[in-house]
């Protein structure tokens, strides 16, 4: 009997001792459970606050608002589905993405699934190395590339900006060049060119409508912006802001100075009859130094702010041209001078 008694006492032991051991594993489960469920139903505006430590206004910054450390946003987005998919971080990162000239990066956006960034992306970057291969600029000229950018700009439904740009990558400033590779090798103008030609045609051909337009890069002195595939149903009427800042390069090709720096002021006056109703601001840079404003003369009603910097001026053509903005506010020339 007294064996049975004892027994008795250590399986009630066991299954107490059991139920303790049950209850203290589970605890930390049940205490990560509380507290991911309290961080789950927290308010998006206190989350916003949260990220918002990381995300700093920077209203210079040429590319974006916001200057963010890559490791604290990465972190974030890895600790919670709450923090991967909030608005505020998610328009940091994607307020701009990048249409490089390159096979690598344009295979990556023909896979791209643009619909979940699509409403946060307002500026499209449109990129080309200074010193791109002979298949870069295939690239650019292909109807694969034509095709891929159109389809993205056409899903951008906030798009208000676009740059073109000329870069030098890494590797092409470190290596030298021989003259094997110079063959296979197109030149600054001639990208710029390609990239211009590329960009206009999927500008139009997506109906995108911006408000922003950047060209900076360097031009052949040949391209005749109107004579563009595309040209024709790019839409301008709603540019507000344009910087302008070509530069020819006639060392490469049967065209003087004076005759590049005539069609680029030519081409910036084609601009100018597309969005004459509405731009506001303009920024014409002469890294070449580029003569303007050119004898024709394009009325600019709403032009508030005027900037000609390392450009010659045509002293009589821009009081004629200056008499044609009546709403002129800001005028600024630096390092120009007139001729």
């Amino acid at each position: 009997m007294l064996g049975w008694i004892v027994l008795l006492i250590n399986n009630h032991s066991l299954e107490s001792m059991n139920q303790k051991l049950q209850t203290r594993r589970s605890a930390p489960d049940t205490l990560e459970m509380e507290t991911r469920g309290k961080f789950y139903s927290l308010p998006e505006e206190l989350l916003t606050k949260i990220a918002g430590c990381l995300l700093v206004a920077e209203a210079t910054s040429p590319r974006s608002k916001y200057h963010y450390s890559d490791r604290d946003l990465k972190t974030l987005r890895l600790s919670s589905p709450r923090f991967a998919y909030l608005k505020v971080i998610q328009k940091a990162v994607f307020i701009n993405i990048r249409f490089p000239a390159s096979v690598d990066h344009l295979a990556r956006l023909e896979q791209i699934d643009i619909d979940r960034i699509a409403p946060f992306v307002k500026t499209i970057l449109f990129e080309a190395q200074t010193h791109g291969s002979t298949q870069d600029k295939e690239l650019l000229c292909s109807e694969r590339l034509r095709v891929a950018w159109t389809r993205l700009l056409r899903a951008l439904p906030v798009l208000e900006k676009a740059y073109l740009w000329s870069y030098d990558s890494p590797e092409s400033q470190s290596q030298p060049q021989s003259k094997e590779t110079n063959l296979e090798t197109s030149t600054p103008a001639q990208m710029g060119d390609a990239l211009i030609a590329a960009a206009v045609a999927c500008l139009s051909s997506s109906g995108a409508r911006i408000r922003k337009l950047q060209v900076c890069c360097e031009i052949t002195g040949t391209q005749d912006w109107p004579s563009v595939p595309g040209w024709e149903g790019l839409d301008l009427s709603k540019l507000e802001n344009v910087t302008y800042r070509p530069d020819p390069d006639c060392s490469a090709n049967q065209v003087t100075t004076e005759n590049a720096e005539a069609q680029a002021t030519a081409n910036l006056c084609a601009m100018f009859h597309k969005c004459q109703g509405w731009i506001r601001k303009l920024k014409v840079y002469g890294d070449c130094v580029l003569l303007w404003p050119g004898e024709e003369i394009v009325n600019l009603p709403e032009l508030r702010y005027l900037k000609l910097e390392y450009c010659g001026i045509h002293v009589r053509n821009l009081g004629s041209w200056l008499r044609n903005m009546p709403s002129l506010q800001h005028f600024e020339v630096e390092g120009s001078h007139d001729t």
